[in-house]
């Protein structure tokens, strides 16, 4: 295997991993909005570019993090 397949098979993996994790933060969103919310919270990390693309789409994220309760992200709109 050489350096550039080994970087294409790991690009495509992470790919497919972000868009997963920004189909769930979406669905979190959603179900925020019809409850008549502003906000969510999650509580896992998110990878830069789900933060990044949630950030152009013009939501704000917010990180909190202890370690009794561990991680919490908020996203408002």
């Amino acid at each position: 295997m050489t350096a550039a397949e080994a970087r294409q098979i790991a690009t495509s993996i992470t790919t497919e991993v972000n868009a997963k994790e920004l189909k769930t933060i979406e669905d979190y969103i959603l179900k925020a909005v019809n409850r008549g919310e502003f906000k969510t919270h999650y509580y896992e990390n998110l990878s830069g570019p789900v933060v990044y693309e949630l950030r152009n789409r013009g939501y704000t994220i917010s990180e909190y993090s202890d370690q009794r309760d561990g991680i919490t992200i908020t996203i408002t709109w």
